[in-house]
């Protein structure tokens, strides 16, 4: 038919320790940020939100929000356009992975930050005083898989006392 021959591969001056040596060099200017600088921008954009206009049930709800929004941000980071394999056979994160990352990150801290607000609110009634111990009990639960008499040692006395 009407095919044209493919071309004859083009002829380099350079040597193939000269080319990797390029191409090593320029993936070091290209390369992603580590998982340090990843944590800090999550925690620097947690640290930046104001939780003074919420009240006790909002930041309930607060904590629920980070919550399915951290789950969600943590499948999305699953899906295959969010991370490629390298050549080696290890995966690893393209832009929007990482993108993906630092939004589960920093509903992560956002929920820890919320929590610790909660914590120290006193509460004006029992229905404020439930939601604050639901909150740290969820919490608890979600980070130790227990109610952890370590990390909150008063945690299950106050709820004793609050429920009998």
């Amino acid at each position: 038919m009407n095919a044209k021959p493919n071309p004859p591969p083009s002829r380099s001056d350079r040597t193939l320790r000269e080319r990797a040596e390029a191409v090593r060099s320029a993936a070091a200017r290209h390369s992603p940020p580590s998982l340090d600088a990843r944590l800090d921008v999550g925690r620097s954009l947690a640290d930046q939100f104001d939780f003074a206009p919420f009240s006790v049930v909002d930041l309930a709800r607060l904590y629920e929000l980070t919550r399915q929004t951290d789950e969600y941000w943590g499948q999305i980071g699953s899906m295959p356009l969010c991370s490629n394999e390298d050549g080696q056979g290890f995966s690893v994160l393209t832009n929007l992975g990482r993108f993906a990352e630092i939004e589960e990150h920093r509903m992560a801290f956002l929920r820890d930050k919320c929590v610790a607000e909660i914590s120290r609110r006193v509460p004006a009634n029992d229905a404020e005083r439930d939601e604050i111990l639901c909150v740290r009990i969820m919490h608890e639960i979600d980070c130790n898989g227990r109610v952890d008499r370590l990390d909150a040692p008063t945690l299950l006395v106050e709820a004793l006392k609050a429920w009998g």
